[in-house]
């Protein structure tokens, strides 16, 4: 009866001692997971803030294109004009779009601005939270 017991204390023993192996693994498992997983959240979000700020800076480059070919064309036209009241009504012209197109670009730039502070916003509280989280 004693040996029995015995080997029923060794075999509750060994597998206390398994069990804890086994915990001991996946835990470190668990921990490695959490780590990538906070690395791909984080480089998505870089990625993403990088692909904002490229389609902005494409944006801004177009309107700026088409500006000066706004500006080009009025200039010509201010040139083909005839007489000096002609001239002065399209360099106000000119001067009137090139004050749109300014406050164009200055609303694009806020937006985006905003848009990159909400990104980075997002991003800094997604990294609070895995902090917490670890």
């Amino acid at each position: 009866m004693a040996t029995i017991q015995a080997k029923h204390v060794e075999e509750i023993s060994r597998l206390r001692i398994e069990a804890a192996s086994k915990e001991s693994f996946f835990q470190h498992q668990l921990q490695e997971t959490e780590t990538q997983v906070k690395l791909m959240i984080e480089n998505q979000i870089d990625s993403n803030i990088k692909t904002l700020e490229a389609a902005h800076q494409a944006q801004l480059t177009k309107v700026r294109h088409d500006h000066e070919l706004e500006l080009r064309a009025a200039l010509q036209e201010a040139m083909a004009a005839s007489g000096a009241a002609a001239h002065k009504q399209h360099q106000q012209a000119m001067e009137t779009r090139h004050a749109v197109y300014t406050a164009e670009l200055d609303t694009m730039r806020t937006e985006f601005t905003m848009q990159l502070k909400a990104a980075q916003d997002d991003a800094a509280t997604l990294r609070e939270e895995l902090t917490k989280q670890h």
